[in-house]
């Protein structure tokens, strides 16, 4: 996560692997016309600074169901550096959308706990959950998903929040079909542990094949959330 160029009026906690920088703490900040609905920031905060809409329009909140726009917008996903590829990362869609069981295909999505690394009440622990995980029951089995629309040549990592139950349990993420030599990394820990892998692109590859495997055929389970497939250089 990235919290960059924002305006907060009280300080905050963000647990060490939340990036911060190039923001304004003030209890009351400086706007020019915060009433008339300017929202942007008086000097030496930096010109043209605070909620400006495209064009250097003023922010207005809300639909304005008397102009809509003409044609109506289409949908499309949204495609900047650093955007996670993966689709449906964290499972909040409730459902498996965007991946494919594999193996004994009993992988099921699971309420989580909310967002329950207790940070806010200084009780922070790993955690990779949010309101739904991903969960892979006894037997061998996983899910996959297809990545496309990547940079040939791009250096990307691969990561997920990982855990498991019962002895012997192992849990592998993996990526292959993305130009060079299969990945994968284990974990048998049965607490979140965060995994990655670092993968080059082929010269002329724009996809990639990502999957997360219970290796092991016992009866405990295996869990994981917070999927990213994120661009480095």
């Amino acid at each position: 996560c990235r919290y960059l160029d924002n305006i907060f009026n009280a300080p905050f906690r963000l647990p060490p692997n939340a990036t911060v920088r190039s923001n304004v703490i003030n209890s009351a900040p400086p706007y020019l016309d915060a009433v008339a609905g300017d929202l942007r920031l008086k000097e030496p905060l930096g010109k043209n600074a605070g909620a400006i809409a495209p064009g250097g329009r003023l922010f207005q909140t809300g639909w304005d169901f008397k102009n809509p726009p003409n044609p109506l917008p289409v949908y499309k996903p949204a495609d900047f550096p650093f955007v996670n590829k993966i689709r449906n990362s964290c499972f909040e869609f409730g459902s498996l959308e965007s991946w494919e069981r594999t193996g004994e295909a009993n992988a099921t999505v699971v309420k989580g706990n909310g967002w329950g690394n207790d940070f806010a009440r200084c009780t922070a622990h790993p955690t990779g959950t949010m309101r739904h995980e991903l969960k892979l029951g006894a037997g061998k089995n996983g899910v996959v998903q297809e990545i496309t629309g990547l940079s040939p040549r791009g250096t990307y990592i691969l990561s997920a929040w990982v855990r498991v139950d019962g002895v012997n349990e192992t849990v592998m993420l993996g990526v292959k079909d993305y130009g060079g030599k299969e990945i994968t990394v284990e974990s048998a820990a049965n607490g979140w542990t965060r995994k990655d892998i670092t993968f080059t692109m082929g010269p002329a590859t724009k996809e990639a094949i990502v999957y997360l495997e219970k290796t092991t055929a016992g009866n405990g389970n295996a869990w994981g959330d917070n999927f990213i497939v994120q661009l480095q250089k």
